[in-house]
């Protein structure tokens, strides 16, 4: 993102069952987590990125130039091998 304030991340609930239901971590990826909610098993990411920040990230060109390292559709390319093996595995399970 090109404007140099820090991105804003807000922590959520399940949107389908509220705060009450209760979450617990599945993966980190610091600072972002994937949590899975103890009453119906959503699983979706908190903290996350607000929608005004994911909205400037699309915006910003160098998305798409991928000229920072990480960022953008040259990423996807990297960790191709690593979709193909997880997608792999969920196949064999159906």
């Amino acid at each position: 993102m090109t404007s140099h304030r820090q991105p804003v991340l807000e922590h959520v609930t399940c949107p389908l069952c509220g705060p009450e239901a209760g979450q617990e971590v599945r993966y980190e990826f610091p600072p972002f987590a994937v949590v899975t909610c103890r009453a119906c098993g959503l699983m979706f990411l908190s903290p996350r990125l607000t929608e005004e920040d994911i909205l400037q990230l699309y915006q910003d060109q160098e998305y798409y130039d991928s000229s920072v390292a990480g960022r953008g559709y040259d990423e996807y390319l990297n960790v191709r091998r690593n979709w193909v093996k997880t997608f792999r595995r969920r196949l064999r399970r159906i």
